[in-house]
């Protein structure tokens, strides 16, 4: 029969062409998951984060498995609240970036080759582990096939999509991430057609956002995007680059800002909420009466009965307490480890959209005292040259900027010789 279903399930914005439907229950995130000191507790499940991490994923552009809610009937029998979800295989790498099934190298959870081969994953690999102060940021730009003045070799494969790195680790650090890196992610790659490098997939990510606050920068576990990560953080170019990432989520209403985080946190909480008191009927006393201690020091509670107003609060305290919070935490420690620079990055009067021909667009320097100079282009190119230098493109700020056409501004504050972030819009 039919080897894909030909349906839209996830909505208008993913494949209609199903191959591979993976039912997740939600264990560590449920009222029915068991208590494990400092790690999980049934108190704070909200059936939401993994699902909140994929959707952010997406929001920071990049594909990511979609998925939606049901509620699941075994022989008639009522079995509670599931969540059906794409899976990041080779069908579903063929269906959002193109190519054919057989074209994909896909690594998996604990470093594990699930389809094609591991030759790029491991030239990869060995890249990194040639990393030294002296030659990372040469490296840095062979994983992404470049020569080391950032400019392309076609003789070198590219490997490493370094956005994409970039994009994921900031939202499993923005999370604390805890069953993770050692496992729990998806890589894909394509070797055959036009590639941009291995890419890396949010997957099973229940314990994040749990008001644990966890400090996950140094986590580096073998033969994972974390190793990758810490590795390439010896290059100055990678530092510039995750820190201008960190600028374009974190801040201006960015997919990880906190406004967008709390919005994106209610829509999804919003549909479940009813499903919630089906939920509760079925599986709220699984663990009623057991005796748990949530946190190290924490006196011993007794589990209740759980109910949607349980989940209610606990739906609150993320939304009101753990998106603000976690900004300006991982912000700090993004600093103190060199990953966003210490100079204030400009403020545009306008940040992109619709505006009329000859409008004027002015650009601040939020530290008026620090002396710095604002560098902008009009062409798409970033004012700041690889190596730091100034770029040949760029221009010194002077007053308001005359906008006749549609086009791109990049900025960036130079302090001596130290650069902000790029803001771009």
């Amino acid at each position: 029969g039919p080897n894909s279903l030909p349906f839209p399930l996830f909505g208008e914005n993913a494949t209609d062409d199903i191959n591979t439907v993976v039912l997740r229950a939600f264990f560590t995130d449920s009222f029915a998951t068991r208590t494990q000191t400092g790690r999980y507790s049934p108190l704070d499940s909200m059936y939401l984060r993994d699902v909140w991490m994929r959707e952010t994923q997406l929001a920071m552009g990049h594909p990511s498995a979609h998925s939606s809610y049901v509620h699941l009937y075994i022989n008639g029998l009522y079995w509670g609240l599931y969540n059906p979800s794409e899976r990041p295989d080779d069908a579903f790498q063929a269906a959002y970036l193109g190519g054919n099934r057989d074209d994909f190298d896909i690594i998996k959870d604990f470093n594990e080759l699930f389809h094609g081969n591991r030759i790029a994953w491991d030239q990869m690999f060995a890249l990194t582990d040639q990393i030294t102060a002296g030659n990372a940021n040469a490296i840095y730009q062979q994983l992404q096939g470049n020569n080391a003045d950032g400019t392309r070799n076609t003789a070198l494969p590219v490997l490493l999509d370094i956005d994409n790195l970039s994009d994921f680790m900031l939202l499993h650090l923005y999370g604390g991430a805890e069953d993770w890196p050692h496992h729990n992610w998806y890589a894909a790659r394509d070797r055959v057609g036009e590639t941009t490098g291995f890419k890396f997939y949010v997957w099973d990510q229940e314990i994040v956002l749990d008001g644990r606050y966890r400090d996950r920068t140094e986590a580096a576990d073998a033969g994972s995007p974390a190793e990758l990560f810490n590795k390439l953080r010896a290059s100055s170019e990678f530092r510039t680059r995750f820190g201008d990432r960190v600028q374009k989520h974190l801040f201006d209403g960015g997919a990880l800002s906190t406004a967008a985080n709390q919005a994106r946190w209610m829509e999804w909480a919003d549909q479940i909420e009813p499903a919630i008191i089906a939920e509760s009927a079925r599986w709220g006393d699984a663990r009623e009466g057991e005796s748990i201690v949530v946190d190290t020091g924490d006196p011993a509670v007794t589990v209740p009965t759980l109910t949607v107003n349980h989940w209610r609060v606990e739906r609150d305290n993320v939304h009101d307490n753990y998106f603000p919070q976690s900004s300006s935490l991982a912000l700090s420690r993004f600093i103190t480890d060199g990953l966003y620079p210490t100079v204030a990055a400009p403020v545009l009067s306008q940040l992109g959209g619709l505006v009329p021909a000859g409008f004027a667009l002015s650009i601040a320097n939020p530290d008026v005292g620090s002396g710095g100079t604002i560098y902008y282009t009009t062409d798409g190119s970033d004012p700041r040259a690889v190596g730091g230098d100034l770029s040949a493109t760029a221009s010194v700020y002077a007053g308001p900027i005359t906008l006749l056409e549609s086009g791109t501004i990049r900025a960036r504050i130079r302090t001596g010789t130290s650069w902000s972030a790029l803001v771009d819009t």
